[in-house]
């Protein structure tokens, strides 16, 4: 039964990507996409990669989660022979996994185009996964450009990239994901463990994710010490000459047109009004009541990825963000069900 072969070698696969992070030779084929990936993106480090993938075997491809996931669409899934075309983004390592998982999953064949920032980690991981049962090594095609035999195109990148590739693949059902960021509500009563995982949240893959939190929402007089004071442990960042290149101009910025700022060493805090807000800058915005934050998300709804707020059990919790399951679709649109709907009226 397909479901029963494809959860069986995920599931392998994610035993295998941890084992060969734990290469101590730094031998695999993965460290090498790694160090690949490493010398043509400078925001792609040895660490934020490791990160990346761990979340990958570690909650991706988790058993449970996989087997509650792929059970849930019962006897939809099951051997197909048309191609999906996949367009994956570049801002964070192996981010166009859950798009290749989901093509897969729901029986499809896949095309892949990568983003030239990100193009070594994910052959070298489909070639696990082909080492694993050689059934799936002609179900994954990376090309340089998407064919014309895709009957259905899922995209990620920029909002006017999104905008283009909709005109260009106009004649079939496009999933298309632009832009977005997300945001955490505190209200002072944080752990210093609290404070710790949203920092992570934060900071990991230089804030570049969609996932990543960009703004935060604190209550009037809210003390920044704690939070600053766990920042400190990303202050490896500015090692990035782009990183620091923005941190300096943000600052000068701020500077020169005497807006008020919390200077964190390597970022900037600011009452900025951009959502998603400039590299090395995070987003403060001070309430004082409820109301202020839901209208927020009620207005911004659209840019919103993730939602991270403690004391409401509808959002995620402080460390959270980056470790998506494979249920935690990007955008909230199922892309199984998407895709399963090919052919139906």
């Amino acid at each position: 039964m397909y479901v029963d072969v494809f959860q069986k070698d995920f599931v392998e696969l994610g035993r295998r990507l941890n084992l060969a992070l734990s290469d101590e030779l730094n031998s695999s084929h993965l460290h090498i996409a790694m160090s690949s990936s490493s010398r043509v993106n400078p925001y792609f480090t040895i660490e934020m990669q490791r990160s990346a993938i761990i979340s990958i075997a570690n909650y991706m491809l988790n058993e449970d989660a996989l087997r509650t996931w792929i059970r849930s669409y019962g006897e939809l899934l099951n051997i197909r022979e048309e191609y999906i075309g996949v367009i994956a983004a570049g801002n964070i390592p192996a981010v166009g996994f859950h798009d290749i998982l989901s093509v897969l999953a729901s029986g499809f064949k896949c095309e892949v185009k990568l983003s030239k920032k990100d193009r070594f980690i994910l052959p070298v991981i489909i070639n696990i996964l082909a080492e694993i049962n050689p059934f799936w090594e002609d179900r994954v095609l990376f090309v340089a450009k998407i064919s014309t035999k895709i009957r259905m195109l899922i995209a990620s990148g920029s909002d006017s990239t999104m905008n283009i590739i909709g005109s260009e693949y106009c004649l079939i059902p496009t999933l298309l994901r632009g832009s977005k960021s997300s945001l955490a509500v505190l209200d002072g009563k944080e752990s210093n463990v609290d404070i710790d995982l949203l920092c992570d949240d934060l900071f990991l893959y230089f804030g570049m994710g969609c996932r990543s939190i960009s703004k935060l929402f604190v209550p009037y007089g809210y003390d920044f010490s704690q939070f600053l004071q766990s920042s400190q442990r990303y202050l490896h960042l500015l090692e990035n000459d782009e990183y620091f290149s923005s941190y300096k101009y943000q600052k000068a910025i701020m500077t020169l047109s005497g807006e008020s700022f919390i200077d964190g060493n390597f970022f900037i805090l600011s009452e900025v009004s951009d959502f998603p807000p400039p590299l090395a800058l995070v987003g403060i915005h001070y309430y004082s009541n409820i109301k202020e934050i839901e209208d927020f998300i009620l207005l911004s709804k659209e840019k919103i990825q993730v939602i991270e707020w403690k004391q409401r059990t509808k959002y995620l919790s402080f460390g959270q963000s980056q470790k998506p399951g494979p249920s935690e679709y990007a955008d909230g649109v199922d892309t199984i069900s998407f895709l399963l709907s090919l052919g139906q009226k």
